[in-house]
């Protein structure tokens, strides 16, 4: 905060340094009219509105609906969305704060000069490079009651930093088509618990008998944990797929408490929820098969 005030006390929004801090779960987002590119394709150190030329940055809005109106022509056609763990721990200086306080004074020094230049801002931005802030937090021109970042960047930003984040109808698509593979997955977990005392029944009953091979009450065993595996596997899936919806809707700014996140390997499944499905449905088949074979081969073996 010293090295703020004794680098920058000449320019009046230095008369309160702020440091804003991007907290969890809030996300920002860039938003992009033309599908065929990717964020972090578009890495610049080209002039704009807080970087001169040279300087690498990447603009943020801090809600959809801002991100939107910066972006002419946008009509939702793609977004995507930076966590704050991305960016990394970095100091901003808080000029949105700073233009509420000071609207006759924001006014003057946050638009462009009369040429159409940004140099008001740059000069701005220079300043609160040279204090030891990695980006500004300021009004956006379109939606003035909310705010846009540009962060300086040292170098490109990962390309799994940008997470995509999914249009209304994408997201009510994916609650229809995943809220189907959940009542299935409801099913095959009561017909496997079913399924599982079946076995293990049938398998006793075969050890039990007077049969001349062990085989067939083997091969219910196996069925047995067949279908253990398909239960818990498709009480894996419901997990995983409702935390994968509840991530979609984190993307979209639509959840007021961060959850838990999963440990790595569920975090895995959460990913890619149908890997989880294709097991359970493979466990509930090769028991079937199983079992089917054994009963068969107890009855031979018995005639």
């Amino acid at each position: 905060m010293a090295a703020c005030f004794a680098m920058a006390t000449d320019h009046p929004i230095f008369e309160v340094c702020r440091h804003y801090t991007i907290t969890p779960p809030a996300k920002r987002y860039m938003c992009l009219k033309d599908r065929k590119y990717h964020p972090a394709d578009l890495y610049t150190g080209s002039t704009g509105r807080y970087n001169q030329l040279g300087t690498g940055s990447v603009y943020l809005g801090e809600s959809l609906e801002t991100c939107a109106k910066e972006v002419g022509g946008y009509q939702g056609k793609m977004a995507y969305a930076v966590a704050p763990a991305d960016l990394g721990d970095i100091r901003i200086l808080d000029v949105f704060s700073w233009s509420k306080d000071n609207p006759d004074a924001a006014n003057a020094l946050l638009q462009p000069s009369g040429s159409g230049g940004w140099h008001p801002t740059q000069e701005i931005s220079n300043k609160a490079h040279a204090a030891g802030f990695r980006g500004i937090r300021y009004p956006s021109m379109h939606n003035p009651l909310e705010a846009n970042l540009a962060i300086w960047t040292e170098g490109e930003l990962p390309r799994d930093a940008f997470k995509q984040v999914p249009t209304e109808g994408q997201l009510e698509g994916e609650y229809r088509s995943v809220g189907l593979f959940i009542d299935t997955a409801k099913t095959c977990t009561t017909v496997g618990t079913g399924a599982v005392a079946l076995s293990y029944a049938a398998a006793q009953w075969m050890l039990n008998g007077s049969s001349k091979s062990q085989w067939p009450a083997y091969l219910a065993i196996a069925a047995c944990v067949s279908w253990v595996c398909a239960v818990a596997l498709g009480t894996l899936y419901q997990y995983s797929a409702t935390k994968y919806l509840e991530q979609l809707d984190e993307l979209r700014g639509s959840l007021f408490h961060e959850r838990a996140r999963p440990a790595w390997g569920l975090g895995r499944c959460v990913s890619a929820p149908y890997k989880v499905f294709a097991l359970m449905l493979l466990s509930l088949l090769s028991g079937a098969l199983c079992f089917a074979t054994g009963v068969l081969g107890a009855a031979w073996l018995s005639r």
